[in-house]
């Protein structure tokens, strides 16, 4: 199972692709990164970022399993960094503030997707009725 969608940093005007897989190896796979064995984690937050006329992709994969706040916590330190970075304000002294919005800004855009994935996931399907009237 993979369950993705993508939102926008307004302020920044990039995209965010937000996933949650069953396996991380499987998600490695459809998406055809070239990264190394994976199965050490539970959680991975990327940045295939080229120049400001290149494509440009952030994204943040989560297994269903190992998903807690914590984790979301440390992931989205991780993507406000490659954000930053990115915008070319990089990761120094004078913009904690400014990571630290960020960070919580997209800690709770996340928080609200996932929640969405796993409320589906647990939804139970909907059965359709049918009554009979007697007279």
């Amino acid at each position: 199972m993979i369950k993705e969608q993508e939102f926008k940093v307004p302020i920044f005007n990039i995209t965010v692709l937000v996933s949650l897989v069953d396996d991380l190896n499987d998600f490695v796979k459809y998406r055809q990164f070239d990264w190394k064995d994976v199965s050490e984690f539970g959680a991975y937050t990327y940045s295939k970022a080229g120049n400001r006329t290149a494509i440009t992709a952030f994204g943040i994969v989560f297994e269903i399993t190992s998903y807690k706040k914590g984790v979301l916590v440390h992931e989205t330190q991780h993507l406000a960094d490659y954000i930053l970075k990115y915008i070319g304000d990089g990761v120094n002294d004078g913009n904690e503030e400014c990571r630290a919005y960020l960070q919580q800004w997209l800690f709770n855009r996340i928080k609200k997707i996932i929640k969405h994935f796993k409320n589906d996931r647990n939804r139970p399907k909907k059965i359709r009725k049918t009554t009979t009237r007697t007279k």
